[in-house]
């Protein structure tokens, strides 16, 4: 198994197609590097995620979040799912979601966040402080 997530559905159960070409059906890309066990789909190992050459403080917290979704795929913390749906309702720091502002909504997140461990994760979470500390 290959140590690279599915850009379709993040899915980490991704197999080099030459080693499974085998077991595919004759309708399967087999031109593409990679096949996802989970969705089916098939890449290249260069495709990258829409985000990954992003300007992160160029964008709203409700595409923030959804990279959040994107990158933490189907495991995402019962805690920070919560303070993450919010975050889909904010466009700036000036929003609030009922009596929640984005700020409070944001280091909610940010404290339920902990088991999301990836480079983007760090990459968001350094622009969410970022957005907080200039409040």
């Amino acid at each position: 198994m290959a140590e690279i997530t599915c850009p379709q559905c993040s899915g980490d159960d991704v197999y080099d197609i030459n080693e499974v070409s085998s077991l595919l059906s004759d309708s399967v890309d087999t031109s593409k590097q990679w096949i996802c066990g989970r969705c089916g789909h098939t890449f290249n190992a260069e495709v990258t995620h829409w985000y990954d050459a992003e300007d992160f403080s160029e964008l709203t917290i409700s595409q923030l979040a959804s990279i959040v979704i994107s990158d933490w795929g189907g495991e995402i913390s019962p805690q920070a799912y919560p303070y993450l749906e919010a975050m889909e309702q904010l466009e700036s720091m000036d929003d609030s979601v009922g009596y929640d502002s984005a700020a409070s909504i944001i280091a909610y997140f940010l404290s339920n966040d902990k088991s999301w461990k990836t480079p983007t994760a760090s990459r968001v979470k350094e622009e969410l402080n970022a957005r907080l500390n200039n409040e």
